[in-house]
């Protein structure tokens, strides 16, 4: 019976030993992560602060993506959602708190088998310089269980968690840059624009998209500043007109302005002038994306053109129209440009659609 009773305090003293072995254990743990990508700071917010993108990003250790649905009774992912058989863990996340386009604070509370844990996410959004950086921070404190657990299971929960993420920003990384690149070129048939008044100022540079457009949203700040002055309102939106390419050179001269709906004497003194745009019979393309792939979208206007035998009218200005510009849209993914390629007036009797320069507000 001794033994017994020897073996039994053996066994208290142990659990004894052991508890307050792991009750001086620091339970306190915190994780720092970055990241830097050349996608707008507004893209990473958007995508971190609503659950339903994290499955574009959020992978555990076999790349397998995070599947987070509602929580009981709400229909929404966007400030609380829960997730099962993530590295075989289970729980729920919830946001606390955001301030756009700069923080978001959030909780998960996570559980795998009786192993428990609760870990404050806080991601700070900064843009420096031509880049953004993308930081994350996790941190709590583990419970007892926790820290018994860890004793003889590693790596403990939190750690696997801020393995998870810090693939999971590299991920992010790669998937801002997906979004960004992606480019469409519709051609939308062959129409008639009416044309009608605009304020411009014209300037030089090499026929490079890049190069046109930054000079073309110069002179539309320019003419912006003007009409601001002047209390002139816009009747749609900026407009880059092609006045000469010289091929030999590689070089154009265009002129960038704003339409409005009736014509504006203007000064010698002032340094925009009023411009008006004939009624023209045109071939009209979409480029819904990035402005360097303008080019390409030219390319396919004439392409096209020569593919329908539409005869392209070389003495004419061709021109394009931002409808949805950078200044508007940081994701250039969304920027809208069209196209308008001039064509030598049809034969009569045909009849196109018509398109006044006012149109796009």
């Amino acid at each position: 019976m001794k033994i017994f009773k020897y073996i039994f305090l053996l066994f208290l003293v142990a659990i004894i030993g052991t508890s307050l072995y792991v009750a001086t254990l620091d339970g306190n743990f915190k994780y720092t992560l970055s990241q830097k990508t050349k996608a707008p700071g507004s893209m990473a917010f958007k995508q971190i602060q609503n659950f339903e993108n994290w499955e574009n990003f959020v992978t555990d250790s076999t790349g397998s993506p995070i599947v987070l649905k509602p929580k009981e009774n709400i229909r929404s992912t966007d400030f609380i959602a829960q997730f099962s058989k993530f590295n075989e863990i289970s729980g729920e996340i919830k946001t606390i708190e955001k301030q756009p386009f700069s923080k978001i604070k959030q909780r998960m509370n996570l559980n795998q088998e009786r192993n428990e844990a609760e870990i404050n996410l806080d991601w700070t959004i900064q843009e420096i310089e031509s880049q953004t950086q993308i930081q994350l921070t996790l941190s709590g404190k583990r419970s007892f269980l926790a820290k018994l657990f860890g004793i003889w299971r590693t790596p403990s929960l939190d750690k696997i968690i801020a393995d998870n993420f810090d693939l999971s920003l590299k991920n992010l990384d790669e998937y801002l840059i997906r979004e960004m690149e992606k480019t469409s070129i519709s051609i939308e048939g062959v129409t008639q624009f009416s044309g009608g008044y605009y304020l411009y100022a014209s300037t030089a540079t090499k026929n490079n998209s890049d190069l046109i457009v930054n000079k073309s949203k110069k002179i539309i700040s320019q003419v912006e500043n003007y009409m601001q002055r002047n209390n002139l309102k816009a009747s749609g939106s900026g407009i880059t007109v092609f006045n000469n390419i010289d091929t030999l050179n590689q070089s154009v001269i265009i002129s960038a302005g704003i339409p409005i709906s009736s014509r504006v004497i203007t000064l010698k003194a002032d340094d925009v002038l009023t411009g008006f745009m004939p009624q023209k019979r045109v071939l009209k393309v979409t480029l819904q994306g990035n402005y360097k792939s303008l080019e390409q979208a030219w390319e396919k206007a004439h392409a096209y053109a020569q593919q329908e035998f539409l005869n392209v009218d070389e003495q004419a200005e061709r021109f394009l129209i931002y409808v949805v510009a950078s200044d508007q849209e940081e994701n250039p993914a969304q920027w809208i440009t069209e196209l308008y390629l001039p064509l030598k007036e049809a034969e009569s009797g045909t009849t196109t659609e018509e398109l006044q320069l006012n149109e796009y507000n």
